[in-house]
């Protein structure tokens, strides 16, 4: 059976989960994950609401099950389901969709902080033991010239962290700019589920044109413990990929 799209404000979720959603929640009709679901009482599948309405207008048999055709149909809120899972995994959606997207425009290598870098293949490069560079990117136009360096198994003798560094590269403008200068940097892991629950490192550092190969950054940026950790709330590590956001705060 072909997959429907909802339209307008007919039919479930269409969205990309980072989870997929279990079967019991999927709409009989349109086959998304359902928006306000109903219960039907003979068969126990999952309706959307408005899915059943607009079922009825067009069927010829309006008190029939649209799955096991039975005629006792009825049909209850599950507020449950909607409540619990759907108010949260909406918002997760939206937001990894949008993490994702601002990522995905970081490509040219002309871009300026604020920026969101998708470091992708982290089980290669955990397995290979591989410094792991992001593109490039600018503090401001014509600025200072960085990358962010990802050391998966870290740089600490015990090797229980990810290491993270933020790398100052020569640029094509730096006899324009002012040396030394003070900038203090904030770097995030973002949380992939939600907006909240990240891991940031701030620093002010005074930089010149020796400090070209590095700027700041942590050995112990954070456990690998926490790294892999999974929670209804919270995940840093998905689809094999990790994102951060750099900003310059002053």
């Amino acid at each position: 059976m072909a997959i429907a799209t909802p339209k307008d404000d007919q039919g479930g979720y269409d969205y990309q989960f980072v989870e997929p959603p279990p079967d019991t929640v999927i709409c009989q009709i349109c086959h998304f994950p359902s928006k306000q679901p109903h219960l039907s009482a003979c068969c126990g599948h999952t309706f959307c609401k408005s899915c059943l309405e607009a079922s009825a207008k067009v069927t010829s048999v309006t008190n029939a099950c649209p799955t096991c055709r039975s005629e006792e149909f009825a049909t209850i809120p599950n507020k449950q389901v909607d409540r619990e899972h759907f108010e949260s995994t909406s918002m997760t959606s939206l937001w990894y969709d949008s993490i994702k997207s601002q990522a995905m425009e970081l490509q040219s290598g002309d871009e300026t902080l604020p920026v969101i870098v998708k470091m992708s293949d982290f089980a290669k490069n955990t397995k290979a033991n591989d410094d792991w560079f992001s593109p490039q990117f600018y503090t401001h136009h014509n600025g200072y010239y960085f990358k962010l360096k990802v050391v998966p198994n870290g740089l600490s003798a015990t090797g229980t962290h990810m290491s993270v560094y933020l790398i100052l590269y020569s640029g094509p403008h730096d006899d324009q700019l002012t040396w030394p200068v003070e900038m203090t940097i904030e770097v995030t892991l973002l949380n992939q589920k939600m907006n909240s629950g990240h891991k940031s490192l701030v620093e002010t550092r005074t930089i010149n044109k020796r400090s070209v190969g590095h700027c700041c950054g942590s050995h112990q940026f954070i456990t690998k413990e926490d790294l892999h950790r999974v929670t209804p709330q919270c995940q840093f590590l998905c689809d094999d990929s990790v994102f951060f956001q750099v900003r310059q705060l002053n």
